[in-house]
């Protein structure tokens, strides 16, 4: 089940640049924080990390204990940005890949947000999604 309320919350978080964090996702594949998988991380309990400690070239790892970093701990529990934020919001992969990629402006993301509403098991074709590459998670 999709949480609208957590993802609505970290989109309007994303526009007004909360928690000192400028939404740069159109420059970046999401593996950090600066896309929308961050401010949903850090809106679900995550431990934002210090800044500009961790940089855009650096990918984000959520650790068990909610701290955020750019180290990927030798922890199995230890997950990228992406991932937690997918379970966090409910999305399957591949409406992860098409929220998260480095393509989207936040018209776009609110774009694939409402059609993500009108029917939430939409896939990649049908959240009208442009993006030209979405292979930052595994499958």
């Amino acid at each position: 089940m999709i949480d609208f309320e957590l993802l609505d919350g970290a989109i309007e978080d994303a526009r007004m640049g909360a928690h000192n964090m400028q939404h740069t996702q159109y420059a970046y594949i999401c593996s950090t924080g600066m896309c929308l998988a961050g401010f949903i991380a850090v809106r679900a309990g995550a431990e934002l990390p210090a800044l500009p400690a961790v940089t855009a070239a650096d990918g984000w790892w959520v650790r068990p204990d909610g701290s955020m970093g750019d180290q990927y701990d030798d922890d199995d529990d230890t997950v990228h940005v992406g991932e937690y934020a997918e379970v966090a919001v409910g999305l399957s992969v591949d409406q992860a890949n098409a929220f998260f990629c480095g393509d989207n402006s936040l018209k776009h993301i609110r774009d694939m947000r409402n059609a993500l509403h009108e029917n939430p098991n939409a896939n990649i074709a049908e959240l009208k999604h442009k993006c030209t590459h979405t292979h930052y998670l595994n499958d």
